[in-house]
């Protein structure tokens, strides 16, 4: 099965965490991965690791979800 993937971000304010973050998201036609940090200097990398890791999780054939940064 061929799975189409789209990758977007969104940056915005968080009144619970009382910072900026982004939330990166990648959209598939099972459904969403997703997953939220705050805005600093590692956000390239942390975009990089998102990616990566969806990729990943696809190809295993896992259900869309939440993703948790390794830090």
């Amino acid at each position: 099965m061929t799975l189409t993937v789209s990758f977007h971000e969104v940056e915005s304010y968080d009144i619970n965490e009382d910072r900026e973050v982004v939330m990166y998201m990648a959209t598939t036609s099972i459904g969403s991965y997703f997953a939220t940090a705050p805005i600093d200097k590692d956000q390239v990398k942390r975009k990089k690791q998102f990616k990566q890791k969806v990729l990943e999780l696809m190809g295993q054939g896992l259900d869309p979800g939440e993703i948790e940064f390794e830090d």
